[in-house]
């Protein structure tokens, strides 16, 4: 069976949420415990992960 191209690109824009969702979540996770070093720490290398997700392995047009 063939599946239907909005089928990716619904996926795409799904992930897309996901990740915006998720970069607010550590903003207010940092925000929230500048006390806990390891949260910051984690939070940054989760946000680098991210930043090389968002724009290397997806598409510019993704973001127009």
């Amino acid at each position: 069976t063939v599946r239907p191209l909005h089928s990716s690109a619904k996926r795409r824009s799904l992930m897309v949420a996901f990740l915006d969702v998720w970069m607010r979540r550590l903003d207010s996770l940092e925000q929230n415990s500048r006390r806990a070093d390891h949260l910051l720490v984690n939070g940054c290398r989760c946000r680098r992960l991210m930043d090389l997700v968002r724009n290397h392995h997806w598409n510019l047009p993704l973001f127009m």
